[in-house]
């Protein structure tokens, strides 16, 4: 595996828990 390919899954993984906690805490901040 390639050290380009290890960042780019990082990032992704990264962006989709930002996501998600945004997610999260909009769904939190209705209530």
């Amino acid at each position: 595996m390639s050290h380009h390919g290890l960042i780019k899954v990082v990032t992704q993984i990264l962006v989709t828990i930002i996501i998600n906690s945004w997610l999260w805490c909009s769904y939190f901040l209705r209530f």
